[in-house]
């Protein structure tokens, strides 16, 4: 049972403004995460020298360094592999972890040795990994060496390739010419990594809520860096689209001194907030509420709706929004990812209670076509269904998902953010 995320939120009345420490429980990950496929390819070990990490072509001769081994017994065979993470200063393999495997290519269960402490030395590190071949992963910490509270949280899967014989060639292929003198393993004896750069928690501050995370860019463990690492803040229980900062992710600014009175501006829906502390390591965070800002989309009320043409999906035809002119309209935009059952039960009510006097427009953005007009025939719904195009998202000025409008009978927007329930207490 998943437990519920808490943020333990501690507030003081300062200048007649919240502010708060937040601890981030949660590791968050974004909605990219499970769609990444990063490889780890494995090499053949026979001695303590091993060579870099680096891309070079075929046969190409690489630098070597020198690890002391962990004690191989019970292994017949043994490779090594490297991880991405540059939280330590060492001149030898720099930015990258080592990674010893027992049994990497035997049919005996592999061990998997991870440098923890980055000095190059696998007999002070505490017991491998076993991984068994009926375990679906296993994961590991790797941590800052001067900021130990500051890690990342790494799993590694097989990178299972079954029947798909050409993809595994290719990428046995690519691996095995850009290995240098390395002798590379197979795709068979490697790995899917992935990493969890991010701490996050759900936050209720006065009447808002949202989720707030920080990312640790450059994965080096430490989570506030001026001009390297991220900040988010998105819908609450919402996974971050991704870590871009093209999609939401602020890049904290190269001037924020944490340690004076400088701050980081965010906002969310009618609010903005200031975040005027980072923990090195991730895990809290302080904010305060800095007010009412308005909307991009408040600047359309009193204004005639934008026109648009919509799928309507139970007749497969476009309809136009101006054909409502003479009702009011609620006209609300939604994703899956963003909508539970209990709005769409809000909806259902609003609609059964208000047939003839209100006109429902509900226009999904962002999910697969077929599987909105399988989601609306599945649960009948009668209201004016369709499909948002970025184009109408846009003329909204939609800022975040669901996103209700309440329209006049002349199709002139009274206001904007309204959801389904606060729908039903304006009609009756």
């Amino acid at each position: 049972m998943k437990r519920e995320l808490i943020s333990i939120v501690t507030f003081v009345l300062l200048c007649n403004s919240l502010i708060g420490q937040v601890a981030l429980t949660k590791r968050v990950k974004t909605q990219l995460y499970d769609k990444g496929y990063d490889i780890v390819p494995v090499y053949k070990c026979t001695g303590n020298s091993l060579e870099y990490y680096s891309d070079a072509y075929a046969g190409e001769t690489l630098e070597k360094f020198n690890v002391k081994m962990p004690e191989l017994y019970g292994c017949t065979d043994t490779g090594y592999a490297f991880v991405y993470f540059s939280g330590f200063e060492r001149s030898a393999c720099k930015n990258y972890s080592v990674v010893i495997i027992g049994n990497a290519q035997s049919m005996y269960i592999p061990k998997i040795y991870i440098d923890r402490n980055h000095n190059l030395d696998f007999t002070d590190d505490g017991p491998s990994i076993e991984f068994a071949y009926n375990a679906e992963s296993i994961s590991f910490d790797l941590c800052n060496s001067k900021e130990t509270t500051g890690c990342l949280h790494y799993r590694l899967s097989r990178y299972r390739l079954d029947n798909l014989y050409a993809l595994q060639k290719n990428l046995d292929d690519f691996f095995t010419a850009n290995a240098g003198t390395k002798k590379y393993l197979g795709m068979h004896n490697s790995f899917r990594i992935q990493c969890e750069n991010q701490w996050g928690v759900d936050v209720k501050m006065d009447n808002d809520s949202f989720r707030i995370a920080v990312e640790d860019h450059n994965i080096n463990g430490l989570y506030n860096e001026p001009g390297i690492d991220h900040l988010q803040l998105v819908p609450y229980g919402q996974e971050p689209v991704s870590n871009n900062a093209n999609e939401g992710s602020i890049v904290l600014p190269k001037e924020v001194n944490f340690n004076d009175s400088m701050s980081i501006l965010l906002q969310h829906l009618n609010v903005s907030y200031r975040v005027t502390a980072i923990a090195g390591n991730g895990q809290t965070i302080t904010i305060r509420s800095n007010g009412r800002h308005k909307r991009e989309a408040e600047n359309l009320i009193g204004k005639k709706a934008p026109r648009f043409n919509y799928e309507l999906l139970a007749f497969r035809k476009y309809n136009k929004i101006r054909k409502h002119k003479g009702t009011p309209v609620y006209l609300f935009f939604y994703n899956f990812k963003n909508a539970d059952t209990s709005i769409f039960e809000q909806l259902t009510q609003l609609y059964n209670e208000n047939k003839g006097t209100l006109t429902l427009i509900v226009l999904n953005y962002g999910n697969s076509p077929t599987l909105v007009k399988e989601f609306v025939k599945e649960n009948y719904y009668m209201w004016n269904n369709g499909l948002a195009t970025r184009k109408i998202y846009e003329r909204y000025k939609v800022d975040q998902l669901p996103m209700g409008f309440y329209l006049d009978k002349k199709l002139r927007i009274q206001n904007v953010g309204v959801t389904p329930e606060e729908m039903r207490r304006r009609v009756h």
